[in-house]
Parts: structure tokens; sequence; C-alpha cells
């Protein structure tokens, strides 16, 4: 088991090493890249610098398929490729498998397991692991049915953390995150050692919508 976790990992992360690791070397790029930085200083977060710029870069070979990925929500000033970003980012801080109902987080294998110690000379919150754990291709996967249809923003600011926070029985978060989803109505519910926080939203073609949890 700890072999083949090993070999998924290294060949993961060699993936990401063939991704360019240089500063971002266009506008599109340079445009992931400041978000993720914007995020980072948001979240008092640290992203690797090698994991900043491979995100970036594989954000901006989808970028195609942002449809309208520059315009800023109704009520909000991010825009569809910010969100989206945001998201990813969010599920790595959160340590998602794969946007599908999840049990607890389990703890990261030991160094030996994980093919690295340090990584550019120091820890961080978000490493190269946790990107070869849940990487771009598979949060595509996930996200796209959404895109091609009517969707709005998504976020909810849970009143305790950490917090389980689910759309429609899937869970999406841990604390206050973003996504997107689509138009229509959904069954929010926000679980944390103190309260449960449940109700229904209509999520606005275009637009931003907020759920609190007091």
């Amino acid at each position: 088991m700890k072999g083949t976790l090993a070999i998924a990992v290294l060949v993961a992360l060699l993936s990401i090493a063939t991704m360019q690791t240089a500063a971002p070397g266009t506008d599109v790029e340079q445009s992931y890249f400041d978000t993720v930085k914007a995020w980072e200083s948001s979240e008092k977060r640290t992203v690797s610098p090698k994991v900043e710029k491979a995100i970036a870069s594989a954000f901006a070979q989808y970028d195609p398929e942002f449809l309208d990925g520059d315009i800023a929500w109704k009520d909000s000033r991010r825009t569809l490729k910010q969100t989206l970003l945001i998201c990813y980012l969010d599920r790595l801080r959160d340590r998602f498998p794969s946007f599908e109902e999840v049990g607890p987080v389990g703890k990261r294998p030991p160094p030996e397991d994980r093919e690295m110690e340090l990584e550019d000379g120091a820890t961080y919150d978000i490493e190269r692991y946790d990107v070869a754990r849940y990487t771009v291709d598979n949060f595509m996967r996930d996200v796209r049915p959404v895109l091609t249809g009517h969707k709005g923003e998504l976020v909810v600011v849970p009143g305790e953390l950490p917090s389980s926070v689910t759309v429609d029985g899937h869970e999406i978060g841990r604390a206050g995150t973003i996504s997107v989803e689509s138009a229509g109505e959904h069954r929010i519910l926000v679980r944390n050692k103190v309260r449960h926080c449940g109700g229904k939203i209509v999520v606005v073609d275009g637009a931003s919508s907020v759920f609190p949890c007091p």
C-alpha cells in the first residue's frame, strides 16, 4: 500500500515538474498567479513557490473553457476565473480528495512516503503532495458539468471553525468557502462542534449569493 501511494505521488509530481516553473510567462498565467497570492494573503496560508507557478500554469491551460470568465459576478468583485481558482485552493486547504461525500481527513503519510521533506527550503501549508493528491485535472473533472450551464457564485460563511459545509449532500469545504454552483435552489448544511445550521438558498445565474451561518 505504501509503495503504491509513493509511486502514485511520484508520478503526479513528475507531471507537475513538466509544467512551467519559471515566473509566469503570459498575462493569463500572471492573472492566476496574482489570484493565488491574494488568496494566500486573505487566508493567511502559505503555498510553495513551485506549486504557485504550477497551479497558475495549469489553470492557464484550461482558460479557454472559462467562457465570460473575466466578467465579475453581480454583487461580487470576483470573476468566474477567480472564483474557480479560489474554490480549488479552498479544497487543497481542506485536504479534499475529490468533489464527493468524504469521511474524516486522513493523516499525511510520513516524509519517507511523500518522496520529500522540505520544499523550496521550507515547509508550506500547501505543497506538491497536496496538488498530487487533488490535481487541477481532477478539479476540472468535478466542476465541468456546472460550467456548461447557468451558474453563480456561492459563498458560505460558517460561524465556527472547523465546520463541514455541504451543498445538496456533497461536502464543499471545512471552513469559509467559495464555489461555483448551478443556478437554482440548493440545500446548505453547516455542521461544527457548536451547532448545526442549514437552509435553502437560490443561486442566481451570473450573481453571487452568500449563506451566513450565525
